[in-house]
């Protein structure tokens, strides 16, 4: 592979092998010392196991990684394991452990502590949930990135985890809390349609390049007010809204209107059962 090689890894359903034996054979891999990117699938019956001790395989054998720029725990489909299911575990120590870390992706937040974050190299962070709990926000909005330039969150919804309030989300789209940022995606909620009336008043917004606001219930109610204050988006090189519920209508006049690239791509329709309409965020359906 090239410079900064990449590898996933992960326990074969038809070869299943304890955890720990799962981590000793991470350590013994010969290309170790020249991986930058490290996947982590699945580590055996992620609905019942932590991934813990694979996280404190990483602070406890600190020297052998490093070198790491890219982390990514809890890559997989729903077939394998479904996102609110996957245990996650305690990151406290994983920031010192990694110092040369730029990227790091969280999938799954059942049992998911982030503790004091901090680093000085960490560009990218992202957690992928269907339901993001109050404790996750609250190490998110006391962490101390100087570096950070994309940060992800996907909300989600209370059946899911999800347990904070609009208010406390919107507390990240804070200039003073992310100086760095120019990628924000505040996605997969089926609050959308005021995260946007909320992020188009926050003081980040001017600083953004990316601003994503895809994956949840979005509707032309929402994008009402991207179409109001067009101006304020004027600077951006995309605004994402990726898996929505806009009219075609609406897509054809924020391409019209919105002179950054807009993405509006899987365009849904709400389904109606007993007169009752219905629309789900990409994680909770």
């Amino acid at each position: 592979r090239n410079e900064k090689m990449e590898k996933k890894f992960f326990i074969d359903w038809n070869n299943e092998i304890p955890q720990e034996e799962f981590i000793n054979n991470i350590l013994a891999d010969e290309d170790l010392v020249k991986i930058r990117s490290l996947v982590i699938s699945r580590w055996g019956e992620c609905y019942e196991e932590s991934c813990q001790p694979i996280i404190d395989m990483f602070a406890e054998h600190a020297e052998r990684f490093a070198h790491l720029e890219s982390l990514f725990i809890g890559d997989m489909e729903s077939e394998e394991c479904e996102i609110s299911w996957i245990k996650q575990g305690d990151y406290s120590r994983l920031y010192a452990a990694l110092p040369n870390l730029k990227k790091l992706t969280i999938k799954g937040t059942q049992d998911l502590e982030l503790g004091e974050i901090a680093h000085d190299k960490l560009e990218h962070l992202e957690i992928i949930s269907g339901g993001t709990p109050c404790n996750v926000f609250a190490s998110l909005q006391n962490s101390q990135l100087p570096a950070l330039k994309t940060l992800i969150v996907y909300i989600g919804v209370e059946d899911y985890g999800f347990d904070a309030s609009l208010d406390i989300v919107m507390k990240l789209a804070s200039k003073s809390l992310f100086p760095s940022l120019t990628h924000l995606g505040l996605v997969n909620s089926e609050e959308q349609n005021e995260i946007v009336r909320r992020v188009l008043e926050s003081d980040i917004l001017p600083q953004l390049e990316v601003l994503a606001l895809s994956c949840g219930t979005l509707t032309d109610e929402g994008a009402e007010h991207l179409l109001k204050h067009a101006d304020r988006l004027s600077h951006l090189k995309l605004l994402d809204l990726y898996h929505h519920y806009l009219t075609e209508q609406m897509q054809k006049k924020l391409q019209k209107t919105l002179t950054c690239t807009v993405e509006l791509s899987e365009a849904l329709t709400p389904e109606v059962y007993d007169d009752e309409v219905y629309m789900h965020p990409m994680f909770t359906e």
